[in-house]
């Protein structure tokens, strides 16, 4: 991802550390959800896995989450699909949230500028330029356009690894 990805925790005075607490955790099964987002007092985690497998279906979320963290409340715990706190809002205040997180996660890992672009791309070639423009890995710009339906969804699956557990044994 071109050094654009990171996780940071900076020690400040009396010990106190500054950062966001990011967990991997195996899927859970039956449930349709990839990642979740909250903050635990002045402290903020995401946690992720790995459904889907595909690194752009874990990065997409990965920002999203990171969008809930960065642009949301601090209030509520986000989890894909809805909030913990949901009956305390309506339907429209949560449509709103979700998408400020997808909008963040799409205009962080492509920027809006770019945007125009993305139609032209036809060749693994084209989309590796693009990506290295930008500063992605080409799996998010396959990803992008086969989510926008510029290209179909088992077009340019080569450049999209996936992700698996590593144990040690």
């Amino acid at each position: 991802m071109s050094g654009r990805i990171g996780l940071y925790v900076v020690q400040g005075g009396r010990g106190k550390v500054w950062g966001v607490a990011v967990a991997a955790v195996p899927e859970f099964k039956n449930a349709a959800v990839n990642g979740a987002a909250q903050w635990r007092g002045k402290k903020a985690f995401i946690m992720m896995n790995l459904r889907g497998k595909f690194a752009d279906i874990f990065w997409f979320p990965f920002f999203h989450e990171a969008g809930h963290i960065l642009k949301g409340s601090k209030k509520f715990q986000y989890i894909e699909g809805g909030w913990k706190s949901r009956k305390e809002y309506d339907q429209q205040q949560l449509d709103r949230e979700e998408k400020k997180a997808d909008d963040f996660a799409r205009d962080f890992l492509i920027p809006a500028r770019f945007r125009s672009e993305l139609p032209g791309l036809r060749t693994e070639r084209q989309i590796a330029a693009f990506a290295e423009k930008v500063g992605v890995h080409p799996c998010v710009v396959v990803g992008r356009l086969q989510n926008d339906g510029i290209v179909a969804h088992n077009r340019f699956n080569k450049l999209r690894p996936r992700f698996s557990w590593h144990r040690e044994s």
